[in-house]
């Protein structure tokens, strides 16, 4: 199969899909945390594979995470200024989850440091048991651990990894960490 592509652009997203710059550290530290910045492109959230999407079922939008072969499939978002984070700052995570599995399973959330020479430490923050077809809330309070943070730091990310059933679609929305 031949496939030819004549033309091809590439422009600036719409200056509403980025976050504030002057309010970047205040309130929710998750940008586009609900999915409805963009109803196409799930910006800034992310998978280390699999596929995402921003879907739509009518009322709401929200990111959904298919295809996936493994549990290490994971969904993340990458702080976009480390310097919002603060060690030993007391933070709260909530998020909505749900399958259309019939089978529940956890969602384990994790921090993730990793050093510019690729060095990672990753960080339990919570499991959300029972996961399955009904959107529930996951919900908790942690205190940001030492030895995350750093000017040695290439990245810190938030990830969602599922335990029990690594091929299951899971839905996600209505992100926040304050």
């Amino acid at each position: 199969v031949d496939i030819e592509i004549d033309d091809v652009l590439f422009s600036l997203p719409d200056p509403k899909t980025l976050p504030n710059s002057s309010n970047t550290c205040n309130g929710n530290l998750i940008f586009n945390g609900n999915a409805e910045m963009d109803p196409i492109h799930p910006f800034p959230m992310l998978v280390s594979g699999g596929v995402l999407q921003v879907a739509d079922d009518g009322v709401n939008q929200y990111f959904r995470h298919t295809a996936r072969t493994s549990s290490s499939y994971s969904f993340f978002y990458e702080f976009p200024v480390l310097g919002c984070l603060s060690e030993n700052a007391k933070y709260k995570i909530s998020l909505d989850l749900r399958t259309d599995s019939k089978v529940p399973f956890t969602v384990r959330l994790k921090l993730r440091s990793q050093s510019f020479d690729d060095t990672s430490i990753w960080w339990t923050i919570v499991d959300c048991d029972g996961i399955n077809e009904q959107w529930s809330t996951c919900s908790v309070q942690f205190n940001f651990p030492s030895g995350l943070l750093g000017s040695n730091k290439e990245f810190v990310r938030l990830h969602l990894e599922s335990i029990g059933n690594p091929t299951a679609n899971m839905d996600i929305d209505n992100m926040s960490m304050e």
